[in-house]
């Protein structure tokens, strides 16, 4: 790729050369002498444009009128090299301001034919008259800085002759600029040299602009959404500026659009891009090639302080002060530019990725700004190629850019391939060990500290605890093998697992057949996963297994407290762990399930946590205490429609049931036995009313142990 871009721009660079040495006219053109200029007739004839440079007529502190007439009769005459700048020349000593008039008699080769002028603004406003006809102003002429108006516009005028010698008239004042003066010369030629071909040459830079200004909106999305692309932010900002010199600067089109724009701010931005161009390149290139050997710090520094103090002296000051501050400023831009041009060469010679899409570009640029600044000081006439060389350079830097971000999309898609195929990986090894850690558990965590879950971290949230346990599994065991064993317990989980992860719980642990799993979202979870525990259950008693187990029941306690969840361990070996009274709680809840013949049993704490506990069928059952903060828990029955034995007795007696309880607990054991009684002869297979009159009647014949009260029997 390289040597390619070597070729192009080799070839480009001769193409550019051979196009300027043939555009430019190194010959000895008819300068003005004693103010009289003579157009050949070949120029008139091959459509060539001649500058009215040489030597004017001066007429100082004059305008147009009848003083400037009498004085032109006079036989002493003054005579000025033009175009410059009449500091150097006014006869009221050093200084820009003042006024004059500048003539020249012209003469044409025929007078029937229209001849065409490109005036080019002068130093700071001014009026044109020929044949004392006044064709072309810009700004207004005045004797003194409140009736001066300053404004640069570039104006395309014809005339036509009435004989063979013209009378030109070129009315000059200056009070806001620190130089003044008839400064760039006045073309005439035909139609086809002065309009034709400036129209060309603007439509070429229109394009050009069009093209800078493309590139830096492109270059700012870029660094929009690649903010460590700075190399894009610097060339944006490079195009941008360039850009706006060519509009506002380069034929003044800015006037065209805002007639009225700003004299002084087209001074102001005049003085401060050309050095902000230079620190823009300059961060480009430390952008682009990053390394301490490439663009010194110093450089970059230095360039961007003096730039940064210059720029506020521009724009803090008045244009007659800071435009005496030219030459400073070409001092400075030289000196960072040929900084600049070292830099590159030195990346060229060592072979830098990239660098000889600078270096050519940068080559070109040179070339372009060489070429102009020899033509704008009459060495030779040419049109300009400094914003064609300036699309080149824009041009390579763009292909530049665009090779870094296709590098980068590359090796982007290359390591997004390389992700994707070790997140695969993680993948299958996060649901091997999903397998063993309870991965919901380890998200908490994440959410609570935004970092890497490590030993020592704990949360604390309230949460419901479900308990379940398979009945007499001890009895089921012995009258298995061990393989048996392992098949019956895994075969059993694989039915109740995902009944609890489809209503929003995990697994903390398993302890031999018994489940602890935990619901974070609400109390309505657990209890639906316990009722449809039992029901899955059921249907699996119902299908013919491989080892020799009859129907298995189960119990399911569940609470709702607040819970400390934790990581615990050392160095070598951690894991999940949950600290807490709710966890014993639940764990004694399904303990009594089987004492008192019931499915599930729930807290009360659990079913006050319920939006509408109404919903589930349910009987107060008793009241628990635990032991290590000495709380009293109410503990009731849920009854399961369609696996509860006898699901309508006992909701038939579930009123009678609980009065039956309080009369209990508040030592009323003859009422409580007779409602028990009663209850028990309607529902025979109602354990807890069994159990319960069983008590009534001893505690009623010997009366109550002593310290009893409610939790006493837990």
């Amino acid at each position: 790729m390289g040597k390619i871009v070597k070729t192009i721009s080799s070839v480009f660079i001769f193409f550019i050369s051979i196009f300027v040495l043939c555009s430019c006219n190194f010959g000895t053109s008819p300068e003005a002498i004693k103010g009289y200029l003579e157009l050949p007739p070949e120029y008139v004839k091959d459509h060539k444009k001649l500058s009215t440079s040489g030597e004017w007529e001066l007429y100082w502190g004059e305008v147009y009128g009848e003083s400037l007439f009498e004085k032109i009769k006079e036989p002493n005459k003054i005579y000025v090299k033009v175009p410059s700048s009449w500091n150097s020349y006014r006869p009221e000593g050093e200084g820009g301001d003042g006024y004059a008039v500048f003539r020249l008699t012209f003469r044409v080769p025929d007078p029937n034919i229209r001849y065409y002028l490109r005036v080019q603004p002068a130093t700071s406003s001014y009026e044109l008259y020929i044949n004392r006809q006044k064709i072309a102003s810009s700004g207004k002429v005045g004797a003194d800085e409140l009736s001066a108006i300053p404004k640069y516009q570039i104006q395309y005028v014809s005339f036509q002759p009435e004989d063979y010698e013209q009378e030109i008239l070129f009315v000059v004042s200056n009070f806001h600029h620190a130089r003044g003066g008839y400064r760039k010369p006045i073309e005439i030629g035909t139609k086809e040299v002065i309009q034709n071909e400036s129209l060309i040459y603007s439509a070429g830079e229109v394009f050009v602009f069009g093209a800078m200004l493309t590139m830096a909106l492109y270059q700012l999305t870029v660094f929009f959404f690649r903010r460590e692309e700075k190399s894009s932010l610097f060339f944006a900002l490079f195009c941008l500026f360039t850009g706006l010199r060519l509009v506002v600067l380069d034929n003044y089109y800015i006037i065209y659009a805002f007639p009225d724009f700003s004299w002084h701010w087209m001074q102001v931005l005049d003085y401060t891009s050309a050095p902000l161009l230079v620190c823009f390149f300059l961060g480009y290139l430390k952008s682009l090639f990053p390394g301490r050997s490439e663009v010194p710090k110093w450089m970059l520094y230095s360039c961007w302080s003096i730039t940064a103090c210059y720029v506020s002296f521009v724009v803090l000051t008045d244009a007659k002060l800071f435009t005496k501050t030219n030459i400073f400023s070409q001092v400075v831009i030289l000196f960072f530019s040929v900084c600049s041009f070292y830099v590159i060469l030195k990346i060229y010679r060592q072979k830098k990725r990239d660098s000889s899409l600078v270096f050519y570009g940068s080559l070109l640029l040179m070339l372009g700004s060489t070429h102009d600044l020899m033509a704008g000081n009459y060495w030779f006439q040419s049109q300009p190629i400094m914003p064609f060389s300036l699309f080149v350079f824009f041009l390579f830097q763009s292909i530049l850019l665009a090779r870094r971000n296709a590098r980068f999309y590359s090796s982007m898609d290359t390591l997004t391939t390389e992700l994707i195929e070790v997140n695969n990986r993680l993948e299958a090894s996060n649901q091997v060990y999903a397998k063993f850690v309870p991965l919901r558990l380890i998200q908490l965590f994440s959410q609570q500290s935004k970092t890497r879950v490590k030993r020592g971290d704990f949360i604390v949230k309230q949460m419901s605890v479900l308990s379940s346990d398979i009945r007499d599994f001890t009895a089921i065991s012995e009258t298995l093998s061990p393989e048996e064993t392992f098949l019956f317990l895994n075969d059993y989980l694989r039915q109740v697992g995902p009944t609890i992860r489809s209503h929003n719980g995990f697994i903390e642990k398993y302890v031999g057949d018994a489940i602890f799993a935990l619901f974070e979202k609400q109390p309505e979870d657990a209890l639906s996963a316990g009722i449809e525990m039992h029901k899955t259950i059921a249907r699996w008693n119902k299908e013919s297994k491989p080892h020799r187990i009859g129907d298995i029941q189960i119990g399911v306690g569940i609470h709702f407290g607040e819970l400390m969840l934790g990581i615990i361990g050392e160095e070598q070996r951690i894991e999940s762990a949950v600290l807490s009274d709710s966890m014993g709680v639940a764990n004694s809840l399904e303990s009594m399930t089987k004492k008192y013949g019931a499915k599930i049993i729930l807290s009360l704490d659990a079913l006050l946590e319920l939006k509408h506990p109404d919903s589930y069928p349910h009987r107060l059952l008793d009241f628990i205490k635990i032991p290590a903060k000495q709380k009293l828990i109410g503990i009731a029955q849920v009854l399961v429609e369609g696996v509860e034995e006898s699901f309508d007795l006992k909701l038939k007696t579930k009123d009678q049931f609980e009065e039956s309880v309080n009369l209990f607990w508040d030592g009323e054991f003859e009422k409580a036995g007779a409602g028990f009684r009663a209850v028990f002869g309607i529902d025979p297979s109602d354990k807890a009313a069994k159990l319960y009159l069983e008590r009534t009647e001893l505690y009623a014949q010997n009366g109550p142990p002593p310290g009893f009260g409610k939790g006493f029997l837990a």
